[in-house]
């Protein structure tokens, strides 16, 4: 039960990415066939690369060093990243995986985001086993595992068009450089953080999704965990 509260805790109080350009040659063949493959696609449409970086700050969560890709479409508002990797214990991919599936294996993603300087965030990937949610303000579109970088993107184009006909005052952050996405990604991580904060780190619907058949086990500890936790 403490060692779950942690790992919730962790989702509200993840380290800046500490981003840093990388070679590519330097990472796993895995890594850079996923990434390959999202760019061939990310060029027909029309995006461009700002770069390949690794998240150093994230190291300790992962437990692996883990390649990004990273573009953007022409006005700047829309980025793409994408990445693959292998859980490692006690990362919480790998925790989830454990838990939930018992099952390790491979885990790419490609995903879309685009930030707004209020605190607004759409975000649009494929089905995953993460159980988190973050209301209103951030817009998490989870389209069928195994979606084309093509689906990905142009369901993201569409989401942001309808949010911005929604909200014309909202100005969206430019992702031009690698210095700029750190600053998006800060910008996400302080918003989901408040959200997590607001509603005591993990809602009962999130609880029940992550623990699955281990619930009346463990559901009450963890609370008390978390209590614990958060308070010292």
């Amino acid at each position: 039960a403490m060692n779950i509260a942690r790992q919730i805790l962790n989702v509200a109080h993840e380290p800046a990415p500490e981003l840093v350009a990388i070679n590519p040659a330097d990472f796993p063949a895995f890594q850079r066939k996923h990434c390959d493959q999202v760019e061939r696609s990310a060029t027909r449409l029309g995006l461009s690369k700002i770069a390949d970086a690794e998240a150093r700050g994230m190291f300790n969560m992962l437990g692996s060093h883990v390649m990004l890709r990273i573009f953007k479409n022409d006005a700047g508002d829309i980025g793409l990243a994408c990445f693959a990797m292998k859980p490692k214990w006690p990362g919480l991919l790998g925790f989830l995986f454990l838990l939930v599936t018992g099952k390790w294996k491979k885990h790419t993603m490609t995903e879309c985001v685009t930030q707004f300087e209020d605190g607004s965030l759409i975000t649009t990937q494929p089905e995953n086993i993460s159980p988190f949610e973050y209301g209103d303000r951030i817009v998490v579109i989870k389209l069928p595992a195994g979606s084309s970088t093509e689906r990905i993107y142009q369901a993201h184009v569409q989401a942001v068009a309808e949010f911005r006909t929604a909200n014309p005052e909202a100005k969206p952050m430019i992702v031009d450089s690698l210095a700029r996405v750190e600053e998006r990604w800060i910008a996400g991580q302080q918003s989901k953080a408040a959200y997590r904060k607001s509603i005591g780190y993990v809602s009962e619907t999130e609880l029940r999704r992550l623990l699955s058949g281990n619930y009346d086990r463990f559901a009450d500890k963890i609370k008390k965990q978390l209590h614990l936790m958060a308070g010292a």
